[in-house]
């Protein structure tokens, strides 16, 4: 695999740290953290927390100190690659599922921008010029969780599918929501109707969403 250490973190050899999600010097993990962790501290029990769309882990590093388990799904297999030797640097627990988070288990193509510098870009939306490779998508629902308290998404416009597999986990366990609406809002008006508001929206296209019965 072609990768690079940066700062302790395993990633890709062509990752430019202040792209994408990083913070500057990339100590500050993912860029939306500070308000992850907040809502976190709001969680008494903190059992599973599942990270969609999760890069070389920005979210799942850091989450691993807070939750008991962290499920960390990630479709590329460098990124995957470097995100299994980030979370085996840390003290915790985390399971890394490399499949694109969907609606049914099977495959689809992943597509990958020209001149890529950074590995949050990836996308299964087909893109002129973009290169493709094949990829397995699993959905939230297949693993069969006992429990879950937290769901963070952002898989670059996709966000959509990745709920409608978990619509079994979101109604029975109700669990707090970031989601990425860059694209669309679609997902956040899904989750409306399945009893959710929107609580906090901020920058270009980030939500965090709980369930109504904690406004009561």
């Amino acid at each position: 695999m072609q990768t690079k250490d940066v700062e302790g973190w395993t990633v890709p050899i062509y990752e430019i740290p202040l792209a994408g999600s990083c913070r500057s010097g990339m100590k500050s993990k993912y860029r939306d953290w500070d308000r992850l962790k907040a809502i976190i501290f709001q969680i008494q029990e903190r059992k599973v927390l599942i990270d969609v769309g999760a890069n070389f882990g920005l979210v799942t590093v850091p989450g691993m100190k807070y939750f008991k388990k962290v499920i960390a799904i990630e479709p590329h297999p460098v990124t995957a690659y470097c995100l299994r030797e980030n979370v085996s640097k840390t003290r915790g627990k985390a399971e890394v599922i490399e499949a694109v988070a969907s609606t049914q288990k099977g495959t689809t193509l992943l597509y990958d921008p020209p001149n890529q510098y950074t590995s949050g870009y990836s996308s299964i939306i087909p893109k002129e010029d973009w290169t493709s490779q094949t990829v397995k998508t699993m959905s939230i629902d297949g693993l069969g969780l006992p429990t879950c308290e937290f769901i963070k998404i952002d898989v670059q416009g996709s966000e959509l599918d990745v709920i409608k597999g978990a619509e079994h986990t979101i109604k029975l366990y109700k669990p707090w929501i970031y989601v990425e609406t860059k694209e669309s809002r679609n997902s956040v008006n899904l989750l409306r109707k399945w009893g959710y508001a929107s609580i906090e929206s901020y920058g270009v296209g980030h939500t965090i969403c709980t369930h109504r019965k904690r406004l009561r």
